[in-house]
């Protein structure tokens, strides 16, 4: 697999670190949900937030 232009796949690189990290925190919150449902609203808030972080990365893969 080539590299065509070094910028674009640094940012590839970096999103897609970047989605590693947002599965973690995802697995995170529904260990959280498993443990306390008190939790639940604060855990859907968070989920909504990391799916439009998750959003904005693939927005940033098709630029």
């Amino acid at each position: 697999m080539k590299l065509i232009q070094a910028p674009q796949s640094a940012t590839i690189m970096a999103s897609v670190i970047q989605a590693k990290t947002l599965n973690t925190a995802l697995m995170t919150v529904r260990r959280l949900l498993r443990q306390q449902s008190a939790t639940i609203m604060a855990s859907v808030i968070q989920v909504k937030t990391l799916n439009t972080a998750l959003m904005t990365v693939r927005r940033l893969l098709c630029q």
